[in-house]
């Protein structure tokens, strides 16, 4: 079997529950936190580990204290993280979150942080990963240039690829 890529986002999710959502200029007591790990990409890497997948995750988190939640869970899962880079003087990628007990329904905000800095070049240079790699999977918490890449390169490669189209905007024709 053939491996599986992810080019995609590590973030920090910090989440709160709250009786309902904040109002502007309102503050709210939440009833709970949580700190963990989060992005489109660390979870389509984990659930794809965690389903016997061998896992290679291309992206980038900043020189911070968010840094190793990301990557802990990823290991933790057996996802090769050999081409996550570590960007001196980036944040790594947050998302705030706040969910309505009531209704479950959430709130989130994103920092992109080093996420903004997955580039082109930081993709070709992960070519190792798509020569490897059946699948790719991917999704638009990147830059659209970079995205377009990553799956330039995997049908170059004769890899099947699966597009997530969030968070939701303007696609290219390729």
């Amino acid at each position: 079997m053939r491996d599986i890529a992810v080019v995609g986002s590590l973030n920090v999710d910090i989440s709160l529950r709250v009786p309902r959502f904040v109002r502007p200029g309102e503050t709210l007591r939440a009833s709970g936190l949580t700190v963990g790990a989060g992005g489109k990409g660390v979870n389509q890497a984990i659930a794809a580990a965690r389903l016997g997948g061998r896992v290679h995750l291309v992206g980038r988190v900043g020189n911070d204290e968010f840094a190793p939640v990301p990557l802990a869970a990823l290991r933790e899962a057996g996802v090769d993280v050999t081409h996550v880079e570590t960007l001196v003087g980036e944040r790594t990628g947050t998302a705030l979150i706040t969910v309505d007990e009531a209704t479950g329904q959430n709130q989130i905000a994103v920092a992109a942080g080093a996420n903004a800095c997955v580039t082109v070049a930081h993709v070709r240079d992960a070519i190792t990963v798509f020569r490897a790699s059946g699948v790719l999977l991917v999704q638009l918490e990147l830059p659209p240039e970079t995205v377009d890449e990553a799956l330039a390169l995997a049908r170059a490669h004769h890899a099947r690829t699966v597009l997530d189209p969030a968070p939701a905007r303007e696609l290219s024709d390729k």
